[in-house]
């Protein structure tokens, strides 16, 4: 499982290496693309950030509250070719992402303000050790009524590893057979809907790939 050691260490960095000089990027770039996002932030009272897959059970951030929130405009699709963690380049998986269009409910995690610039290094060495989401500022709605800005990490189009068929039909069997050194890509989308489950939350996407999984 990945872990918050791995991701702070630089090892995580290092699981990409064979994809060094062709798609996965430095830790420069990473850290470009953190400040790059912070510069354009709305706000100044800690940060939100928007979880829909795997940060909603396995966040590795400090957090002081959460909430369930939800982000219009978009929905989850496995439109991410993966070749790492749940995958192998032999054995190539799908990773999660968010593309325009419909809604999204997941998790909203609030950073305290002097917290910000450790524990979203750990997320951006975590989400953009290839570069493949482009991460926004976007509005999402809070049970209680309220309206806040965070961040979400929406698919990249335009990188190589984006495929724009991401129907259940086509994903699923890659899915169903890719596995890695953190698990299988099956067991991702099976804790997945569970957890969404836990917080009553249902994604039908995620369940039509569960129902193709389980049979």
């Amino acid at each position: 499982m990945l872990t918050r050691e791995l991701l702070s260490s630089g090892n995580y960095i290092q699981t990409y290496s064979d994809m060094r000089g062709d798609i996965a990027w430095t830790e420069e770039d990473i850290q470009a693309s953190l400040h790059q996002t912070l510069r354009a932030r709305p706000g100044s009272n800690g940060v939100w950030l928007f979880a829909y897959g795997s940060l909603i059970w396995n966040p590795l951030v400090h957090f002081d509250s959460m909430q369930v929130a939800t982000a219009d405009g978009w929905h989850r699709s496995f439109c991410l070719r993966m070749t790492h963690g749940r995958a192998q380049p032999d054995c190539i998986g799908r990773k999660l992402a968010v593309e325009p269009g419909g809604t999204t409910r997941g998790i909203a995690l609030h950073i305290e303000e002097d917290k910000i610039l450790e524990e979203l290094a750990i997320i951006w060495t975590r989400e953009m050790v290839v570069g493949a989401y482009v991460p926004s500022w976007a509005r999402v709605d809070f049970v209680n009524g309220t309206t806040e800005d965070a961040i979400v990490f929406v698919a990249n189009s335009a990188h190589p590893v984006y495929e724009k068929d991401s129907t259940v039909a086509t994903i699923g069997p890659a899915i169903a057979k890719a596995a890695g050194p953190f698990g299988t890509n099956a067991e991702y989308v099976t804790t997945l809907a569970d957890a969404l489950r836990s917080h009553s939350l249902v994604d039908d996407y995620i369940e039509e790939l569960v129902r193709y999984l389980d049979s």
